[in-house]
């Protein structure tokens, strides 16, 4: 936790390298989305209503105590139908700007950067699917940012 969107970048560069045929990335906001909802249509991955929230994510929430006043150990809440842990909550995740949707910059310059699944310091609307958290680049909130990895394996056509 605690990773500013430079770092992340960086770190995937780095892993990129170090293994031949396979680049590591962020994922865009649409995979992460994709992959989060695990095919669910509601607003969180076990339906419209937040009243489950807490026994799926760990974001700031008044109808039950967590026991959790940071980021919750990965696995402490339930997994989506696909396996995928902390879609709701623990930390927000940097991702890459949807397509066609290009980075922009605040009116100091700041390269501003996109994360989803709110973190363990959002309200309960924040930790809904369709929240988005625009943030400066440089800016990481504390403990309540962090990132997921997506492995690409590069085909010997892709090279061609």
């Amino acid at each position: 936790t605690d990773v500013a969107f430079a770092d992340a970048e960086a770190f995937l560069t780095q892993l990129s390298v170090r293994e031949t045929g396979v680049s590591y990335r962020l994922p865009t906001a649409d995979e992460w989305e994709f992959a989060a909802r695990a095919e669910s249509e509601t607003r969180f991955i076990f339906g419209d209503e937040p009243t489950e929230l807490h026994r799926y994510g760990n974001c700031e929430n008044i109808l039950e105590q967590d026991g959790f006043d940071g980021p919750a150990p990965v696995g402490t809440y339930q997994p989506n139908a696909w396996g995928l842990y902390d879609v709701h909550g623990n930390v927000a995740e940097w991702v890459q700007w949807p397509e066609g949707e290009e980075p922009s910059e605040d009116e100091e310059g700041n390269k501003l950067a996109l994360r989803l699944g709110g973190s363990f310091e959002s309200a309960t609307s924040s930790c809904a699917f369709a929240h988005r958290s625009i943030v400066q680049a440089g800016n990481t909130s504390r403990q309540e940012t962090g990132f997921r990895i997506v492995r690409e394996i590069v085909s010997s056509e892709d090279e061609e």
